[in-house]
C-alpha cells in the first residue's frame, strides 16, 4: 500500500497515496481552465509519481526522524517531459514550438507545484534543460518502478493507455492554444501571455493538491460545497430587485440613478471583454454595477464576481451594502456567500467547523461573491506568495469589477493592464474599470524620452456600459476655481483664506499632500485661538493617526455633519476616496487632475448646498499651490510629477477652456491630463527594479529574461530551444503591489496598549500571528527620517529581535497623532 500522508495526530490514520492523485485529478477536471483542460487534468494526474517510489515511502514512514527530504516532483514532470519528447523524435519535429511550449509549461507546473523556481535564471541557468538533460541512472529507475506501481493500481483514474491518449490530447488543445498567444499587445507579449497561462495552470494544480491534504483534515471543504450548493444568481438578483424597489424614484438624482442602473443592465447582454463604467460621484456606481454584474453572470455562467477596490475604506463600505441589497439579514454564512478579504479581515468568532469553512472560503476564493483590495489582486496575479498564487485560477471565467482603476500603482501598470488582456482573451473573464477619472489606455502611449511603450488595454468593441452623464445638470455640484500663484501660497496666507471661508458658517474640507503639511496648516489655525474657530471643530486626518484613531475621527466627523455642525477638516488625500463626507467648500494642493476631481467629490456631494435665502448653491473646489518651505513634495515623486503637469494645463485652461470642453472634469481634459502625465513615466510602468546589481523589469522577466539569456548565450554555443525562459521566482519575490518603504510601529491607543502588554508578555514563544493581525489597526507607518527622529528621541521599544517596534507613551497626541517633534512642555494625552 502507497500513503500520502499520516495523521501526525493519529497516526493509525493515513490516506491512500491514489486516492489523493485521483482526488487532486478531479479536482482540476472540475476548475478546468478555458483552452487547456486536458493539460491541467494531466498535470494533476502526474504530479505526485515521485511518491510510488520506495525512498518517498520510507521517508514518510520516517519523517518524524528523518532530516533528509526526498523529492517527489520532478518524477511525473520528467515523464511527460520524456513522453512528449518521444513523439518528437518519431514524426522528426524536434523544433516544433507548440510540442516545446507544452512540454515546458507540463514540466515547469509539476515541479513547481510546492514553490516557483525560475525557468531560467539571471545568472544563465537554464533549470529545465539541466534537470530533463543531466538525468542520472537511479532518477531513471526510480521513475520505471514508480510507474509500474502507478499504472497497476487498481482504482486509479489512468492506466498506460489513458495515460498516452490524455498526452496526445494536450498536444492537441495546445495546437489550438499556441498559435493564438500572439504579440498583439506589446513586443514579446505572447510570452507574457504564456508567463501567466503557465501560472494559472499551477494555481490550479496547488490548489487541488492543498484542497485535497486539507480534506484528510478538515471537512472545510464539504461542508462549504453543501453550502454553496444551494445558491444561484438568481437569489442574489432577486434580493438585489426588491432592494432598489423600494428607492424613491420621484427626486432628480434618483431618477438618473435608475437610469445609470437599467443602462448597466441591459449591457449585460454584451460578450464578455473589458468595459469601462464611467459614473460621476453619487451616479449610484455600487449598486449599478452589481445590477450589471448579476444579469451578466446569469448569461454566461460565470463562477465569481469579484469587487476589487484600492482602500479598505472602500471595502467595508462596500461590503456592508452588498450584503444588505443582496442576502436577507438572517441568512447564515453571510460572511462567506459575500466574501471581504483583506488585511484586517477576522475569523467569525463561531465553533471549530465554522473556522474550517472560513479558512477554506478564504484560502480558495470560492465564495460567489468576493470583494477584495487591489492589492490582494496584484498579488495573486504576480506574487510569489503561495497562498496568493493558489487564487489566481479563480479570475477565469469570472467577473473582476476594479473600483477607482486609476489608483492602480504606476510602476504595475503595463504588466496588470496586459494581465487583463489576457484575462479577458484567453481566460473568459470580464472586467470592468469603474472610475470617474478613466486612464486613456485604448490609445498608444510612448515615453517622451525612450523607446518604451505602455501595454494598451483591449477594450470589447462597444466599450461603454453607459452613456455619459458628465454634462448631466444633476451632477453639476460643484466650481472648480483655480488659485494657484506665481509665488504660491504661505502657510499664514492659506490659513487666513480658509478661515475667512469657514467663517461663512460654512463646514471646509483643505486636502494637503503630505502629512507634515496638514500638521502645519493644523497647528497654525489651533494657534489663532477659539475667536477664530472653536478647536472642539477643528480636525486632523493623516496617516500618523493609526487606522482605529482614524476611523473613530470619522465616525465622530459624519455624525456631525450629519446633524449639519460647523466643522473644519485638515487631511492628507486619505480623504479623497471610500469616504462619505460631503462639505460645503474644500481647499486642495496642487497635484494631478485625478486627484483634484476625487477631492471634489468631497464637496455639496449630495446637492446639500443651500445659501441664506434657502435656495441650492453649488460648492467650490479652490486648487492652491502651497510654497515649499511648508508643503516640501521633495520625497513624492510622483505627486511632484503630477502637480508639474497639472500646472500648465491649468494656465491653458484659463486661455483656451475649449480644448478641454469648457470643464476640467471632462473626458477630454482627463485624457490630455493622463496622456502627459504617463508619456513621462512609460518605463517606470513596466516595474522596474534592482536585483543582483543589475536593473531589470518584471515585464522583461516574465518575457524575454533578457538579462538570463544574455548569460546564458555566453556559457554555451548553441541556442537552448526551451521556451520557457522566463525567471518566474525572481519576479514574483520581487514584486510588491505597494512600494512601502515606512517602518510600522505599535501605538499605545486604545486596545493598543492590551496587544502590547500581551506582546511583552509572550516575548521569547513563538510570535502569535494573529495578534500581529489585531495590531495592525493600532500602528502607524513611518519613513527612515521620521524612524531616526523617534530614536534620537528615545520614543522607541523593539521587541521580538527588532521585528517589532513599540511606541513609547508620551509620543502619541489624540488630535494630531505620531508627534516626531520635540515639543517642550506639551502632554500628549493617550
Amino acid at each position: 500500500m502507497f500513503w500520502a500522508r499520516i495523521d501526525q495526530d493519529d497516526p493509525t490514520r493515513k490516506q491512500r497515496l491514489t486516492d489523493h492523485v485521483n482526488g487532486v485529478t478531479r479536482r482540476c477536471q472540475n476548475t478546468a481552465l478555458p483552452g487547456v483542460a486536458k493539460t491541467g487534468e494531466l498535470a494533476g494526474a502526474m504530479h505526485d509519481l515521485g511518491k510510488f517510489t520506495s525512498e518517498w515511502q520510507d521517508y514518510l514512514l520516517a519523517n518524524s526522524h528523518s532530516t533528509k527530504k526526498v523529492p517527489h516532483s520532478p518524477h511525473g514532470a520528467l515523464y511527460i517531459f520524456q513522453t512528449i519528447e518521444k513523439i518528437q523524435r518519431k514524426q522528426a519535429n524536434i523544433d516544433d514550438p507548440v510540442l516545446n511550449t507544452v512540454k515546458d509549461v507540463l514540466y515547469y507546473i509539476i515541479s513547481a507545484h510546492h514553490g516557483l523556481f525560475d525557468a531560467l535564471t539571471l545568472n544563465g541557468t537554464l533549470v529545465i534543460k539541466d534537470r530533463t538533460e543531466n538525468i542520472d541512472g537511479q532518477r531513471t529507475s526510480e521513475i520505471q518502478a514508480a510507474l509500474k506501481q502507478y499504472f497497476e493500481v487498481e482504482d486509479h483514474l489512468l492506466d498506460q493507455s489513458s495515460y498516452e491518449q490524455l498526452v496526445r490530447n494536450c498536444i492537441d488543445e495546445w495546437q489550438l492554444v499556441y498559435p493564438d498567444l500572439d504579440d498583439v499587445d506589446l513586443k514579446y507579449s505572447r510570452l507574457f501571455s504564456l508567463s501567466l497561462l503557465t501560472r494559472m495552470l499551477l494555481s490550479q494544480l496547488m490548489s487541488a493538491d492543498w484542497n485535497d491534504a486539507a480534506a484528510f483534515h478538515s471537512r472545510g471543504e464539504q461542508a462549504w460545497q453543501q453550502i454553496v450548493e444551494t445558491i444561484d444568481w438568481q437569489m442574489f438578483d432577486d434580493h438585489l430587485q426588491e432592494y432598489v424597489s423600494a428607492f424613491d424614484q420621484s427626486t432628480p438624482i434618483n431618477k438618473i440613478r435608475s437610469q445609470i442602473a437599467q443602462e448597466c443592465r441591459d449591457s449585460a447582454k454584451k460578450s464578455p471583454g473589458i468595459y469601462k463604467l464611467d459614473v460621476p460621484t453619487g451616479g449610484g456606481k455600487t449598486l449599478a454595477v452589481m445590477q450589471y454584474a448579476l444579469k451578466h453572470a446569469q448569461l454566461y455562467n460565470k463562477k465569481h464576481i469579484i469587487y476589487v477596490a484600492p482602500y479598505k475604506s472602500i471595502i467595508d463600505q462596500t461590503a456592508q451594502v452588498y450584503r444588505e441589497a443582496l442576502l436577507d439579514e438572517d441568512v447564515s454564512n453571510r460572511q462567506l456567500l459575500i466574501l471581504e478579504h483583506h488585511g484586517d479581515i477576522v475569523r467569525p468568532a463561531r465553533d471549530a467547523q465554522d473556522h474550517e469553512i472560513f479558512d477554506h472560503v478564504i484560502s480558495t476564493w470560492q465564495s460567489p461573491i468576493i470583494i477584495t483590495t487591489l492589492v490582494q489582486l496584484l498579488n495573486t496575479i504576480f506574487s510569489d506568495n503561495k497562498a496568493a498564487l493558489t487564487r489566481m485560477h479563480q479570475l477565469a471565467e469570472s467577473i473582476i469589477i476594479i473600483d477607482e482603476f486609476q489608483s492602480t500603482p504606476l510602476r504595475i501598470l503595463t504588466p496588470f493592464a496586459l494581465a487583463l488582456n489576457f484575462l479577458a482573451r484567453y481566460m473568459g473573464t470580464t472586467v470592468v474599470l469603474a472610475t470617474a477619472t478613466q486612464l486613456p489606455l485604448d490609445q498608444e502611449i510612448e515615453s517622451a524620452k525612450s523607446f518604451y511603450k505602455m501595454g494598451k488595454l483591449d477594450y470589447a468593441p462597444a466599450l461603454n456600459l453607459v452613456n455619459d452623464y458628465g454634462d448631466a445638470s444633476v451632477f453639476d455640484r460643484v466650481d472648480l476655481i483655480d488659485l494657484c500663484k506665481n509665488k504660491k501660497w504661505s502657510l499664514d496666507y492659506l490659513a487666513s483664506r480658509v478661515i475667512s471661508e469657514y467663517s461663512g458658517k460654512k463646514s471646509g474640507l483643505v486636502i494637503l499632500n503630505t502629512r507634515k503639511s496638514a500638521e502645519r496648516l493644523y497647528n497654525e489655525i489651533v494657534e489663532r485661538g477659539s475667536n477664530q474657530i472653536n478647536s472642539n471643530d477643528l480636525y486632523l486626518l493623516s496617516n500618523n493617526m493609526i487606522p482605529e484613531h482614524r476611523r473613530q475621527v470619522i465616525d465622530e466627523i459624519k455624525h456631525r455633519l450629519k446633524k449639519k455642525d460647523q466643522i473644519l477638516l485638515i487631511s492628507t488625500s486619505l480623504i479623497e476616496a471610500g469616504v462619505d463626507l460631503s462639505f460645503h467648500f474644500v481647499f486642495r494642493s496642487l497635484t494631478g487632475l485625478d486627484s483634484i476631481i476625487q477631492a471634489a467629490g468631497r464637496c455639496n456631494r449630495h446637492g446639500e448646498n443651500v445659501n441664506e435665502n434657502g435656495e441650492t448653491e453649488k460648492g467650490k473646489l479652490f486648487i492652491v499651490n502651497p510654497h515649499q518651505d511648508w508643503e516640501s513634495l521633495s520625497r513624492l515623486e510622483d505627486i511632484n510629477l503630477a502637480a508639474n503637469v497639472m500646472e500648465p494645463i491649468l494656465r491653458n485652461f484659463k486661455k483656451r477652456p475649449e480644448q478641454y470642453g469648457y470643464d476640467l472634469r471632462s473626458s477630454q481634459a482627463i485624457e490630455q491630463y493622463f496622456k502627459k502625465y504617463l508619456s513621462k513615466i512609460t518605463e517606470k510602468t513596466h516595474y522596474q527594479f534592482t536585483t543582483h546589481g543589475v536593473e531589470v523589469s518584471l515585464y522583461n522577466l516574465l518575457t524575454k529574461n533578457d538579462v538570463g539569456r544574455r548569460r546564458y548565450g555566453s556559457q554555451h554555443s548553441e541556442p537552448t530551444h526551451h521556451v520557457l525562459t522566463q525567471a518566474f521566482a525572481t519576479a514574483g519575490r520581487a514584486f510588491k503591489a505597494i512600494d512601502d518603504q515606512s517602518h510600522r510601529i505599535l501605538v499605545p491607543w486604545g486596545k493598543g496598549k492590551a496587544i502590547i502588554n500581551q506582546l511583552l508578555e509572550l516575548e521569547g514563544a513563538p510570535l502569535d500571528y494573529d495578534l500581529v493581525t489585531d495590531a495592525e489597526r493600532y500602528s502607524v507607518g513611518v519613513f527612515q527620517h521620521d524612524l531616526i527622529k523617534l530614536k534620537d528621541m528615545d520614543a522607541l521599544v523593539s521587541v521580538y529581535e527588532d521585528r517589532i517596534l513599540i511606541l513609547k507613551e508620551g509620543f502619541y497626541d489624540e488630535k494630531i497623532g505620531l508627534v516626531t517633534e520635540e515639543k517642550a512642555g506639551d502632554a500628549f494625552i493617550l
